[in-house]
């Protein structure tokens, strides 16, 4: 059997809100040399969001963020933040969840166009919690 491809395109996205809901979170690895020169494994986490607006229905988004989920002195971690959002509550110090806690639910991904040297693209830039219905 004979490989097969389908020619896909980038999705116009206006700036702006968009309402999703999380369908996977996948942890990665990244491999990078410390300062002794030893190789060291970096985790990191592909949050990727469906978008549910009109006309964007099915189309997916995707943001990275650490695995950490704990507050410094900068403030909340990106992926706490992206949890919180999603439960639309703030988590308790030792509260344990799990990936499935968060998907499907409702929240408003508030995305913009970046300009690289391959191209303009969409990208999520904050999780806020989902609007409440009017």
């Amino acid at each position: 059997m004979s490989l097969s491809f389908t020619a896909t395109g980038a999705t116009k996205y206006v700036p702006g809100p968009y309402q999703g809901q999380l369908v996977k979170i996948e942890q990665k690895h990244k491999f990078i040399e410390n300062e002794a020169g030893e190789r060291e494994d970096r985790p990191y986490l592909r949050w990727i969001f469906e978008i549910l607006d009109e006309g964007c229905e099915g189309n997916t988004l995707s943001v990275l963020s650490s695995t950490s989920f704990g507050v410094g002195p900068a403030g909340p971690a990106k992926a706490r933040r992206y949890a919180e959002a999603i439960l639309g509550r703030e988590l308790s110090i030792g509260e344990n969840f799990n990936a499935e806690d968060l998907y499907d639910k409702p929240v408003t991904l508030h995305v913009d166009n970046e300009k690289t040297g391959r191209g303009t693209f969409a990208k999520i830039v904050e999780i806020t919690p989902a609007k409440a219905p009017l």
